[in-house]
């Protein structure tokens, strides 16, 4: 059975604050793997099965990015989703969401997704002025 995620947007996730320390965090969700984004990350990141959580350079979520489980947004699942979907929910809620090529874009919601095709394969919460 898939985990549930209930979303507040640019607060957190569940019991995960978007803003909170490392070490608190990994309390909390206790299993992880660290590693390196890419070659130009500044900190590492925590993969926690299904979810990574970002970290800047202080050790404090600025991003948690969801790859399975089924995430809500007021009541209602928004991953796994459609991108057509997702980026209409979106736009109710945020009327300047935007979706351009592979990503929907909701910088009031603190919402991004990448969406290559059909379907959404990452969705992505953040802090704001994250972007």
């Amino acid at each position: 059975m898939a985990q549930e995620y209930i979303v507040n947007p640019c607060v957190g996730f569940n019991n995960v604050q978007l803003n909170e320390k490392r070490e608190d965090v990994r309390k909390k969700l206790v299993q992880f793997n660290e590693f390196k984004k890419n070659k130009f990350s500044q900190n590492t990141s925590d993969d926690f099965g299904d979810f990574h959580v970002y970290y800047d350079e202080n050790d404090t979520i600025e991003a948690i990015e969801f790859f399975e489980g089924n995430v809500y947004l007021n009541n209602e699942i928004i991953f796994p989703s459609s991108q057509i979907k997702l980026y209409n929910y979106l736009r109710k809620n945020d009327e300047c969401t935007t979706l351009q090529d592979d990503s929907i874009f909701s910088e009031a919601l603190c919402i991004s997704a990448y969406a290559p095709g059909d379907e959404v394969e990452s969705l992505l919460i953040f802090r704001t002025g994250y972007y």
